[in-house]
C-alpha cells in the first residue's frame, strides 16, 4: 500500500501507517541527528531520555551520528547522572524512569552489531561562558523536565508559539533574551509574568526563575529612553497619593469612549493587533464597595 492510501482514524492504525513510512526513512539514512539531555565526563557518555523510540534509530541505524549539546548539559560523573535522570524522569512526566534511556559511549565497537561507524559530539557555547558567574547562572542547572511550563498561569493561556523561540514558559523568558541578547523583542519575554513563583515551586533544581524575571525587568528598565522613563516616574508618582489615583480613575471612567479609540492611536496599533481594548469600569470597586454592591 502507497502513502496516499485511504486511512481510518484508529490510533492503531494510524500509529502502523506511520511506523511503516517513517521506519523506511531512518533505516534509509546515512546520518542521524540528535539532542543530549545529558553528558557524563567521567566516561565520554552521552544519554538520550525518551518514551517514543525514535532516538534509538536515529543514533544506532545511520552509519554516523551527529549530537548536539549545550555546555551545560555535563555532569561529572555517573552518581551525578543517577540524580539528574531521577528527577528529569519525575519532574517532566511523573515516571520512576523514562521507557527509553539511551547512554552511548563511542561508535560501534568490532563486536558489536548495532551503533554508528562514526560519532561526532557537538557542544554549543552560543553565549553560555556568559552567563557563567552573572547573576544568571542559576538558569544553566535547568535540566528541561518542562515542570515550570505545566504551573505557570501564563504560558497556560498563550502557549508555545508565543515566546517565538525555542524555549518556552518561564525557563524561556529568562533564557532565551539571555542567548539571544541581539534580538531586541526577546527582553520583552521577562514582562509576560504574574511573578507568582510558582515556577520555582515546581522546579526540580530550585532556580530562583521570578528573581531572574525581575533582573531582566531591571536590565530593560536602565536600557530604556528618557521619555519612557519619565512616562513611568509620572504614573508611579500619580498612583502612589490615593487622592492622585481617585482623580485618575474617574478620569478613566469618564473618557470610556476614548480609550477605545487610544487602542488604535497610531502609537499603539502593531501593539493592538489581537488585543481586545481594555475599557475602564463606569464604577470603581471602591465605589460600589461603599454603595454596598459588593
Amino acid at each position: 500500500a502507497g502513502p496516499d492510501r485511504a486511512l481510518g482514524t484508529e490510533p492503531e492504525e494510524l500509529a502502523a501507517f506511520a511506523r511503516e513510512q517513517l521506519r523506511a526513512e531512518f533505516l534509509r539514512a546515512d546520518l542521524g541527528v540528535s539532542g543530549c539531555n545529558l553528558a557524563v565526563a567521567e566516561t565520554g557518555s552521552i544519554v538520550l531520555v525518551e518514551n517514543e523510540g525514535n532516538g534509538r534509530l536515529s543514533t544506532t541505524a545511520p552509519r554516523v551520528h551527529v549530537a548536539v549539546m549545550g555546555l551545560e548539559r555535563i555532569v561529572a560523573t555517573w552518581d551525578q547522572l543517577d540524580l539528574m535522570i531521577n528527577l528529569l524522569a519525575r519532574s517532566g512526566t511523573g515516571q520512576h524512569l523514562s521507557t527509553y534511556t539511551n547512554i552511548l559511549t563511542g561508535p560501534r565497537r568490532p563486536d558489536e552489531g548495532d551503533g554508528p561507524d562514526e560519532l561526532h559530539i557537538v557542544i554549543l557555547d552560543n553565549g553560555r561562558a556568559d552567563i557563567l558567574g552573572s547573576e544568571f547562572h542559576e538558569v544553566l542547572d535547568c535540566i528541561r523536565c518542562g515542570a515550570c511550563l505545566n504551573v505557570c498561569p501564563v504560558y497556560r493561556q498563550v502557549g508555545g508559539h508565543a515566546y517565538g523561540w525555542v524555549y518556552s514558559g518561564p525557563i524561556g523568558a529568562v533564557l532565551t533574551p539571555l542567548l539571544a541578547a541581539e534580538h531586541p523583542e526577546a527582553a520583552e519575554l521577562a514582562n509576560a509574568s504574574t511573578l507568582c513563583g510558582a515556577c520555582m515551586d515546581a522546579c526540580p533544581v530550585a532556580i530562583p526563575l521570578q528573581d531572574m524575571l525581575l533582573g531582566l525587568r531591571r536590565r530593560k528598565a536602565a536600557d530604556a529612553h528618557a521619555a519612557e522613563r519619565a512616562g513611568w516616574r509620572a504614573w508611579a508618582a500619580l498612583w502612589s497619593r490615593p487622592l492622585t489615583y481617585r482623580a485618575s480613575m474617574k478620569a478613566m471612567a469618564v473618557g470610556r469612549p476614548l480609550t477605545r479609540a487610544a487602542h488604535l492611536a497610531p502609537g499603539l496599533r502593531n501593539w493592538a493587533g489581537g488585543r481586545q481594548p481594555l475599557v475602564p469600569a463606569a464604577r470603581s470597586f471602591t465605589e460600589r464597595w461603599k454603595a454596598g454592591e459588593v
